[in-house]
């Protein structure tokens, strides 16, 4: 079917912000989207019979993360599903359970965005289901299914076992009767600091959406490499064309984002463990149609390398630096060495890779 170009990029913001934001919950399971009935936020009074409390403000801040932790009196182990939603990005994840009385929700502020030149913070609304279901289907009416679903795996035997197979021992005024049985749902809209702001959105041709970050990430820290590369087999850098190492950088940037395992394997040396968990300059900023080198430079001119693997190691090492092409902010940095059959990259690091100022900043 065909499909406005606008409309596509707009989808992978959605997929790729709400993906980072709800991930960074430290929840599991598959991601799915679906329609969030915005109604009124949860009252800040305990609800009668079984409940979820969402907090009336965020309790703090973890890495970054806005803590939004709700408490519940639901048997432990029950499994929910989570939504954020903001008027830009919206999305959902189930599979995470309740431990000790608590849903852990952390929520990344990545969706601000600038008007004559303030930035401003969205409302951003959060929804926590518990169903004897899968909601990410329709729930009634909609169109018949072919078989009957099987809902039977998606609340764990010890859970059933208090609450009923349908839900049926559920109760409390936040509890919804569907033809699949009971639910109950918790929702409540905030309105974060502006100075929780991690990311903002700008509008780009044709409809589209980029995330861009308000600071270069890792921005003041000391970074470490998980690994270091042997130097048997490895040529001077004065052998090598910088050139065709920031070529190699970008199409190994490239193969992560879209999962391209041939081409990052043949790219990667083989020191280099599941390269595919390394997060890419385009995965930083949804929307972003390619990344451009902001700098080239031996790895020697820095600390990093020495840092964490040796001097010897940084003198064999040339470093690429990734942005994206308008603000200068240091995505990603990728670093190689030089083979008999090409430029090969063993290691990554965030932003610029060093203590110092982005380049170009």
């Amino acid at each position: 079917m065909g499909e406005p170009e606008g409309s596509r990029a707009h989808t992978r913001l959605v997929a790729a912000a709400v993906g980072a934001l709800v991930a960074a919950t430290g929840i599991g399971g598959g991601a799915y989207m679906f329609f969030i009935n915005r109604g009124p936020g949860s009252a800040s009074a305990t609800p009668a019979g079984y409940y979820i409390a969402l907090p009336d403000e965020p309790l703090g801040a973890e890495d970054g993360l806005q803590i939004l932790d709700a408490t519940t009196n639901l048997p432990e182990g029950t499994v929910f599903e989570l939504s954020i939603g903001s008027p830009d990005i919206e999305g959902s994840s189930g599979g995470p359970v309740i431990e000790a009385g608590l849903i852990r929700i952390r929520v990344a502020n990545n969706a601000c965005r600038e008007s004559h030149g303030v930035l401003q913070s969205p409302s951003i609304t959060v929804s926590v289901i518990v169903a004897p279901f899968d909601v990410s289907g329709p729930i009634s009416g909609g169109r018949a299914r072919s078989s009957p679903p099987d809902d039977s795996a998606k609340q764990p035997q010890e859970v059933r076992a208090v609450l009923g197979d349908a839900f049926e021992n559920l109760w409390g005024d936040q509890v919804k009767e569907t033809d699949r049985g009971k639910m109950l749902q918790a929702e409540k809209s905030y309105n974060l600091p502006v100075e929780t702001c991690t990311h903002k959105l700008v509008d780009t041709e044709g409809g589209g959406l980029r995330q861009i970050p308000l600071k270069p990430p890792r921005e003041g820290d000391i970074q470490l490499f998980e690994w270091c590369p042997t130097l048997d087999g490895t040529l001077q850098l004065e052998g090598g064309n910088p050139a065709e190492a920031a070529d190699v950088a970008l199409r190994f940037d490239g193969a992560i984002l879209i999962d391209d395992t041939a081409t990052y394997e043949a790219l990667a040396d083989p020191v280099v463990r599941f390269p595919s968990d390394w997060y890419p300059a385009g995965g930083q900023e949804p929307g972003l149609n390619r990344p451009v080198v902001v700098a080239s430079f031996p790895a020697a001119d820095g600390e990093a390398v020495a840092r964490s693997c040796g001097e010897d190691v940084a003198q064999r090492t040339w470093q690429v630096v990734l942005s994206d092409g308008d603000t200068d902010v240091a995505l990603v940095s990728y670093y190689l060495v030089l083979r008999e059959d090409g430029w090969k990259v063993w290691g990554t690091l965030e932003g610029h890779g060093e203590r110092t100022q982005p380049y170009g900043g």
